[in-house]
């Protein structure tokens, strides 16, 4: 006889309860839900650092406060597991909403709406996400306004009383989550009662009735039992919309080989003795009140996971100080992503430096660290004694070549030093502030290294090298890389006199700061001579084709012409005149074409361009003899 968890299958949508991918594989359920409790615990295994590593990279590239930083960190962190998670269900993933911010409509909406950008940022459309919320009063509304207003989906958390069903169902939410193992958590504290058979169990009545209720008066909304103590209680259960389940009960009902009945189903609830009730936020806040379970439990529930988010948090600090300093704690295995860019955007990977090349001199590759060559990602394994070290790469940009075999790997354009070491580069919106140990410069004549401008001081003392450098001064140049700022200097030792030979070491350190463009508020912006220098000059060129065969013809298919009126005024480089590249020669026996597809193409490398319309003309003749008007200004 089949298993009873593909028995369950056949009544009701089975949902997998964690945030591990190795379980979610094993069971393979239609979707699965997250929390701040679930993930904290996946991100404290070994296998999923690679995903908390590459969260907190990319919320200190976005910049910003510390708390501003974590709270990016906490949401990449969250849609990170949600995207693995999707690439072995078929179905939608749940992602909580930080439950601190319960009680504030406004916040959970935003909060909400920035989860589902990075989605959509890694393309994973909207409709495969439901944006958890709890289930008070203001997590309602904010569920009925992302579900009406931003076509959001939302799932209902830490539901407990039929007020708050109810509320739900009026508020047309997508799915709501009633949770049936702390219910009875309650009624066995509450009542000293132990043990209760599962069509008993309170949590079982709780979901019964509120299933009857929305099928009855055939509210779109559906349930998801959920927090199961038992496999009793999913049995009971049966026939539900959606029941998810952990990994360890999902275990036991796949191996067991009981008889499942269809409990729960639309027929039966129509014939059930319930009247349709409505409630106001009064009358919501009354009738729960009343429900001494339900006020403990959500209140109970919103600390929880509340506690679990500062864990998580405080998790996330520690580790973005440790990469910040460039600090790994013994018996602590670490992640230590480098941030590396190739300016042309070839490739990027690093390899140790090796003496026997003239890399190094006395270079040593310690045991207790790996490099991912391909990722440029430093392992620290732990096992290291404490103390100071020092480890020397090789960064090289690769040109992609194709016509290679298998075993031919692609010589690098180039090869410049990586020196790791104890350095501290803190990046405000207003200047970075360096920091260096001086048992890193051995040897090196403190008093030779200056910035970029010579004007700005760099101060030492027998312990650290400090420099404060301004972004707008001492010889900081800025470029614009995809949707960053990044602000560049360089400490370097100057050769004094004019002696021809130098014994001395010298140092060449680069330094940069990534700051995002919303943060810096550039959205448009001149294009100044150095970013000629480094990007080139922009230009504008047309071209024509018929309609279907030009370069991106996908994309003429939803082509929009937007209108200056009332427009914001924008800075730019003034284009004086833009000549066609090409031209669309027909047979003098062909019929006449009515329409073509204009494409206006441009080298620029800016993330966003936009190209302003002043004087778009039509003619019969090819001189233009007797133009006319073919678009107004846009």
């Amino acid at each position: 006889m089949e298993s009873a968890l593909n028995q369950l299958k056949k009544y009701t949508v089975v949902v997998a309860d964690t945030g591990d991918f190795n379980a979610i594989e094993e069971y393979k359920p239609q979707d699965a839900t997250t929390n701040p409790s679930l993930i904290l615990a996946a991100a404290k295994m070994p296998a999923y650092q690679h995903i908390v590593d590459q969260a907190i990279k990319y919320g200190i590239a976005k910049g910003g406060t510390e708390e501003e930083q974590v709270t990016n960190i906490m949401d990449k962190l969250f849609v990170s597991f949600g995207l693995e998670i999707l690439k072995k269900i078929p179905g939608r993933v749940s992602t909580e909403v930080d439950a601190r911010l319960s009680y504030d409509k406004d916040e959970m909406v935003a909060r909400a709406l920035r989860l589902i950008a990075l989605y959509e940022e890694a393309g994973i459309g909207k409709e495969r996400i439901l944006i958890k919320l709890s289930s008070t009063w203001e997590g309602i509304q904010a569920g009925k306004e992302l579900e009406e207003k931003h076509g959001v989906h939302c799932n209902m958390t830490l539901l407990f009383s039929f007020a708050q069903a109810v509320a739900c169902a009026e508020a047309k939410v997508t799915l709501i989550s009633p949770f049936v193992g702390r219910i009875l958590d309650w009624y066995k504290e509450s009542t000293g009662r132990q043990s209760y058979e599962p069509h008993e169990d309170p949590g079982v009545v709780s979901v019964t009735k509120i299933y009857n209720y929305y099928k009855k008066f055939g509210y779109s909304t559906v349930v998801m039992g959920a927090s199961f103590r038992n496999t009793g209680e999913v049995k009971a259960l049966a026939g539900c919309d959606l029941l998810t389940i952990s990994p360890s009960l999902l275990g036991e009902l796949s191996q067991d080989h009981g008889t499942i009945k269809e409990l729960l189903n639309e027929k039966n609830a129509k014939d059930c003795d319930l009247e349709k009730v409505h409630l106001d936020e009064k009358a919501f806040r009354w009738e729960h009140n009343e429900d001494r379970m339900a006020v403990e439990k959500l209140s109970d529930g919103i600390r929880k996971f509340a506690a679990d988010a500062v864990k998580l948090e405080t998790m996330i600090k520690e580790k973005v100080l440790n990469v910040k300093n460039g600090q790994a704690r013994v018996g602590c295995p670490q992640r230590i992503p480098l941030s590396l860019l190739d300016l042309d955007k070839d490739a990027v990977r690093c390899r140790f430096a090796r003496a026997d090349q003239g890399e190094c001199h006395g270079c040593t590759q310690h045991s207790f660290i790996e490099l991912n060559e391909e990722k440029c990602m430093l392992s620290f394994s732990g096992e290291a004694s404490a103390g100071q070290y020092s480890v020397m790469l090789m960064a090289e940009d690769i040109l992609p070549q194709s016509g290679l075999s298998s075993n031919q790997e692609p010589k690098p354009l180039s090869s410049v030093p990586v020196y790791l070491s104890l350095t501290e580069l803190v990046c405000s919106n207003t200047e970075m502030t360096l920091v260096l140990p001086v048992t890193t410069l051995k040897n090196l004549p403190l008093g030779d290294l200056q910035l970029n401008s010579p004007t700005c001081p760099v101060s030492y003392n027998n312990t650290h090298l400090t420099a404060h450098i301004p972004l707008t001064s001492c010889g900081t140049k800025r470029m614009n890389i995809n949707s960053e700022l990044i602000y560049t200097n360089t400490l370097q030792s100057m050769q004094r006199g004019p002696t021809t030979i130098r014994r001395l070491p010298s140092l060449i350190l680069p330094l940069a700061c990534h700051i995002s463009a919303v943060k810096a508020k550039i959205q448009y912006t001149s294009i100044t001579d150095d970013q000629v220098e480094i990007f080139g000059a922009v230009k504008f060129w047309l071209l024509f084709a018929l309609p279907g065969q030009g370069p991106f013809p996908n994309i003429m298919h939803n082509a929009t012409f937007r209108h200056l009126q009332n427009a914001t005024p924008r800075k730019g480089r003034s284009v004086a005149q833009i000549e066609p590249r090409n031209r669309v020669d027909f047979n003098a026996d062909q019929q006449r074409v009515e329409l073509l597809d204009l494409y206006v193409m441009s080298n620029s490398s800016k993330a966003r361009v936009e190209l302003m319309v002043d004087r778009c003309i039509q003619s019969a003749t090819e001189d233009f003899s007797d133009p006319r008007p073919l678009l107004e200004e846009g």
